[in-house]
C-alpha cells in the first residue's frame, strides 16, 4: 500500500489530509492516482478497519464475562470461534 503522506494538491497547493478521497478538499480537482487508494486498496483497508473493531467487541465482551463470572477481569475464552 502506497504511503505518500504529507502531500500537496499539484493544483492548489493544499494539504492532502486523507489518501481515501480522490478529490483535492479545497479546489476539488481530481488528485493523481498515486496520491490516492485505488479502490481495492480502500476496500482493503475498510476490511482491516471493520475486523480491528470486531476483535475489539468480542475482547471486551470476552472480558466484561470474565468479570461477570470469576470477578477476576481476566479474559475468558472466546464464545464466537468455533473449537473442533
Amino acid at each position: 500500500m502506497r504511503q505518500t503522506m504529507p502531500a500537496k494538491c499539484p493544483y492548489c497547493g493544499f494539504g492532502v489530509l486523507t489518501n481515501r478521497y480522490p478529490k483535492c478538499e479545497r479546489c476539488e480537482r481530481q488528485l493523481p492516482n498515486d496520491m490516492v487508494l485505488s479502490p481495492v486498496e480502500l476496500d482493503e483497508v475498510v476490511a482491516l478497519e471493520r475486523q480491528a473493531r470486531q476483535d475489539a467487541v468480542e475482547k471486551a465482551y470476552r472480558r466484561e464475562m470474565a468479570t461477570r463470572v470469576t470477578g477476576l477481569g481476566t479474559e475468558a475464552p472466546s464464545l464466537w470461534t468455533s473449537h473442533p
